[in-house]
């Protein structure tokens, strides 16, 4: 196994990872760099040698040139007693490449006040770049048929341009105070 001090790549060898996949047509080699297999997970080693999985290589979301582990961002909107699940992915942005977008279920119902509350402590926990931009709140998260977290599907439908509120991801301007207000009264 090659592991970087930090979170990296995990990448393994050695006589029982296969070459190739299984009746691949082309025969494209699943090793690179001598030899090593490029898992696509992302993991550190503690001091005893105990291998910890932090997450997915293509979940990673490069948000102005820095890196935001969806993970991290999910463990900090959970450690909030309203949240029950959270999914965090990125959403294509034309000035920071992408935004960081979360989607919670909740145990309470959604206010202005868990809004503000759930920003405060991703401010308080968190660099500036990795706090969400949109934070939005579902009935329940999709699944796949294993049971497991539907990331695609959640990028899918909420990485639009028209998936917020009628405004696109991409625009970073603050909503017209009276738009607050009208949502603030319903």
């Amino acid at each position: 196994m090659k592991l970087d001090p930090e979170t990296g790549e995990i990448l393994v060898r050695g006589e029982n990872v296969a070459r190739q996949y299984w009746q691949d047509k082309e025969l494209k080699p699943v090793t690179g760099e001598e030899g090593w297999f490029r898992t696509g997970d992302l993991g550190y080693q503690d001091a005893d040698g105990y291998l910890f999985l932090t997450g997915r290589l293509r979940d990673i979301i490069i948000h102005g040139g820095e890196n935001v582990s969806p993970r991290e961002v999910e463990e900090t909107l959970l450690a909030h007693p309203a949240v029950t699940e959270a999914a965090v992915f990125g959403a294509p942005d034309r000035v920071y490449g992408e935004l960081v977008v979360a989607c919670v279920t909740l145990r309470v119902p959604w206010t202005i006040a868990l809004n503000d509350s759930l920003r405060a402590l991703c401010a308080e926990q968190l660099a500036r770049y990795k706090c969400p931009t949109r934070i939005i709140p579902l009935p329940a998260m999709p699944r796949t048929n294993a049971g497991k977290l539907d990331r695609p599907r959640l990028r899918a439908e909420w990485a639009r341009p028209d998936a917020v509120g009628g405004r696109r991801l991409g625009d970073n301007r603050a909503p017209r105070p009276s738009t607050l207000a009208l949502r603030a009264t319903k």
